[in-house]
Order: C-alpha cells, then structure tokens, then sequence
C-alpha cells in the first residue's frame, strides 16, 4: 500500500516500479494536454485546447480566400461574407498559436495534463492485460484574475490500476481498508464507489461491471 502512495506522488517512481515488475508501455503511453479556462467581461467561461487565449487583436484570426483577399474573423462576420461558415471549414487559419477573443479576458487559467499508461501481461494486438496502471496528474495554473478551479481541473496527481483477476482486486482492497478511514459509498459517473482517507490522499474503489476484478484511484490533492 504505501508503495501506491509513493508512485501516485512522483512519475519517476511510478515509471522505475513499472519497469522492475517488466510491465510494458501501452500503445498510447504518454499523452499530454494543456487547456485554458476563460472568464470574460460578459460573465462567459471559454474553454481553448493549446492555443492561448489573448485579446491582442494582431492574433485575430485570419483566412485567406481563393480569391487571394486575407480577411480576419470579424471582417469576415461584419461583412457577412461567410455567414454559414462554409468557407472558413474549408481553409486553415493563418494564424494558429493564440486564440483571439473580441470581448474582455477578465480571469484566464491553465491547467497542463499529463498521462502515462503501463500494462501487466500486456497483448498489444488485442490491447488486454491482466491489470493496467494509470497515472496522471493536472497543474493549475492562476495566469489572469482569479477563477476558482472547476472540480475537473483541480491540481491532482492520481494513481489508477485496474485489475481483471478478483483476488488480486481485493487483495489490495483488504489492505487499504485495514489503514485507510472509510467515508462513504456513492454513484459515481454510473457506478457505485468507496471513499476512503489516508492523511492527505483520497481513495476511491468499485468492482467491475463483468464482476471481473475492480479498480482502485489514489488521489493526491495538491493546493
């Protein structure tokens, strides 16, 4: 158990244990993202996936037409030249790195999401295996203003392993239940799952639907 709470606090721990236990890389092993919450002058929070968001209106977005004319975002809707945007969904933005907003960027955070997968008795063909380890982690970040982070983007690094044999699911389960305090057992996202506290971890488990094994979440709530 305490060997769950080491890897779920560093990637570099978690990555050594992989490689001693000889657990291979899935096929989508590392996968990284950064997204940026918006809250502008009107009260309206906007999501943006790697672009940033600025209101400088050089980073306007600007296309060009087959007619050799470069129009920016706003030409192109005051002058109704594109109202159904059947255009535009044909060309690429001549500028792509920053995500221009019209209105007032009043708050603005950035959350940078990071993943890294290994499986046990992995099949790659069929991608099965007999337990999967998962684990991840969210930096927030305050750029702008001061917007509250929304639950999903709460800075986190979490441990995820799901297990196919049942024996193996509650082995690990008899174990967190003899440290651990139990919280409570609610739905959720369709199934139903153990809370329990360790210090400042939060830990979550529920079996599988197939009655196959079961999954265990370590959570490391960071401030």
């Amino acid at each position: 158990f305490n060997q769950l709470l080491l890897m779920t606090n560093d990637y570099k721990v978690f990555e050594l244990n992989m490689i001693k236990k000889l657990n291979q890389p899935s096929q989508d092993y590392l996968t990284k993202s950064i997204t940026y919450e918006i809250l502008d002058s009107n009260g309206d929070t906007y999501y943006s996936e790697d672009e940033l968001p600025t209101n400088d209106k050089k980073y306007e977005k600007k296309y060009k037409f087959n007619d050799g004319q470069i129009y920016t975002e706003s030409e192109i809707n005051n002058k109704k030249l594109d109202e159904d945007y059947e255009i535009r969904n044909k060309l690429v933005d001549e500028i792509n790195d920053f995500d221009y907003y019209s209105s007032k960027i009043i708050g603005l955070n950035k959350y940078n999401f990071m993943m890294l997968t290994y499986a046990q008795n992995y099949n790659r063909e069929e991608e099965i295996a007999s337990t999967w380890y998962t684990w991840s982690r969210i930096n927030s970040e305050k750029i702008k203003g001061n917007i509250d982070y929304g639950e999903i983007y709460r800075p986190y690094k979490k441990l995820e392993i799901e297990y196919s044999k049942p024996s193996d699911f509650s082995t690990i389960l008899n174990e967190i239940t003899k440290v651990s305090k139990y919280i409570e057992t609610k739905k959720e996202w369709g199934s139903y799952k153990s809370l329990f506290n360790y210090g400042l971890y939060l830990i979550k488990s529920h079996g599988k639907e197939d009655g196959n094994g079961g999954v265990i979440e370590v959570f490391y709530m960071q401030k």
